[in-house]
């Protein structure tokens, strides 16, 4: 047994990968705010009076909730079933560290796509419909996670 020690183990990439993994969180948490923000700003407008019926219905506020909750989602798949393999370090969990960084990812995804949607719900300015714009944001962004990841 300890002669394999020194071999094999997690490849560097996921231990960079995984560490990674505060910053994107941070930085979501930080975009999610600044849409927040900038929803806030909406609703105290006047403009707004057209939209409080549907705001309120369809909760649009609530959706900035659940994009913060996805992110503890994410904190907490990090702390409690990534970290500990990585510092066990046995390469055959490797596939079990690169499916939880996944689902990290999906989650940090979510979050953004969450809040986008949220944000985007009032008129866009210049004739661009802001679920569309919304929506091509977040296949962007999907792709430069996609090629960024593990």
């Amino acid at each position: 047994g300890l002669a394999l020690a020194g071999c094999g183990g997690i490849p560097k990439q996921l231990h960079q990968a995984a560490d990674g993994v505060p910053d994107k969180i941070k930085a979501t948490r930080l975009q999610i705010e600044q849409k927040q923000k900038s929803y806030s700003t909406f609703v105290a407008s006047a403009g707004y009076s057209d939209f409080k019926l549907y705001a309120e219905r369809e909760k649009w506020e609530g959706e900035f909730g659940n994009a913060k909750a996805k992110l503890v989602e994410a904190e907490s798949v990090l702390k409690r079933n990534i970290l500990p393999l990585l510092e066990k370090n046995e390469s055959e969990k490797e596939g079990a560290v690169q499916t939880q960084l996944a689902r990290v990812n999906k989650m940090l995804r979510e979050a953004e796509a969450l809040a986008l949607l949220a944000a985007a719900q009032r008129p866009g300015e210049a004739g661009v419909h802001p679920w569309r714009e919304a929506a091509a944001t977040h296949r962007a962004y999907a792709h430069s996670w996609g090629s960024r990841g593990p």
